[in-house]
């Protein structure tokens, strides 16, 4: 007896399953934000212990970014360069400072946005292609 394999419905099926599992890999890998970010630096004047690349960067406790990179400011060794995206829609104000709050007992770090009252948007600095956000230690 002949096997009556439908060769089409497998190669279909198999094409299907490929395409579904390439989307669940790059939702899980960008989270699921297709949201439009802008970049902002902070320049840390402390330890930045426990803070890693893709941190939360959270507004009142709300994530709202991730920290793209960290390194140390090559004009000013006593100062860590962490340059963060966060969505556009966040109300980043002249007022706004940035400050690190530690996660639990995991010894991991978020950054944490404070501030945003005022009705003026950040400046960016003479000398500074993004906008800074004020770092308090």
């Amino acid at each position: 007896m002949e096997s009556k394999v439908n060769y089409t419905a497998v190669g279909l099926f198999v094409v299907l399953l490929g395409a579904l599992l390439g989307g669940l890999a790059w939702w899980l890998a960008t989270g699921g934000r297709t949201q439009p970010t802008t970049p902002y630096l902070i320049y840390a004047t402390d330890n930045v212990n426990g803070l890693r690349t893709d941190s939360n960067v959270l507004y009142r406790g709300v994530s709202v970014g991730k920290v793209a990179s960290i390194a140390i400011d090559p004009d000013n060794p006593a100062l860590i360069r962490i340059l963060v995206d966060i969505d556009k829609a966040v109300p980043v104000r002249a007022d706004t400072v940035a400050q690190l709050s530690p996660l639990g007992v995991t010894g991991l770090s978020a950054v944490n946005l404070i501030g945003g009252a005022s009705p003026q948007p950040l400046p960016i600095p003479q000398g500074e292609t993004l906008p800074v956000i004020p770092y308090k230690p």
